[in-house]
């Protein structure tokens, strides 16, 4: 049943590891920059303790997009195989999901101080975590898992034809 998934962990090198946290580093990096950078300038929302809000909020900028685009581009020209690209790019989003609610979730409890008062109600962080969740899709789903799947793409069609 599980022949299938021993064979892709032998086929695992250094190079592609290192690929799949590079790649999620910089995209969980950029959207926790985005997030930083909303709460300190717009005073409003970091005052009145805003966590989410549908249609306003934290997000990518064209840097930002510029950059993910970029290096999924280097990064689909970097391998040969469609295997590892598809795995390689399943990977990365879902760590980079994971970094992005992490420090969403730690930014909303220690920043904005909603663990005092929800620490005191049973299960209150799920309130925070489902939170952190809907503010990382707001990164992940659809720019994110777009832009990267785009780059890899244009860059492993130039790899055939270069």
């Amino acid at each position: 049943m599980f022949e299938g998934v021993t064979h892709v962990y032998r086929e695992i090198d250094k190079k592609t590891i290192l690929v799949i946290l590079g790649w999620s580093a910089l995209i969980s990096l950029l959207a926790i920059k985005s997030y930083w950078l909303f709460y300190i300038q717009n005073v409003g929302f970091y005052y009145s303790k805003i966590t989410y809000r549908y249609g306003q909020g934290p997000g990518f900028t064209f840097i930002d997009a510029a950059l993910i685009m970029g290096l999924s581009f280097l990064i689909g020209g970097f391998f040969a195989d469609a295997k590892t690209l598809v795995w390689t790019y399943v990977v990365s989003i879902c760590l980079a999901f994971l970094a992005i609610v992490a420090y969403i979730f730690s930014y909303i409890w220690f920043v904005l101080d909603y663990g005092t008062p929800l620490s005191l109600v049973a299960f209150g962080w799920e309130e925070i975590f489902l939170l952190a969740i809907m503010n990382a899709l707001r990164f992940i789903f659809p720019w994110g898992m777009f832009l990267s799947l785009v780059g890899l793409v244009v860059g492993s069609f130039l790899r055939g034809y270069l």
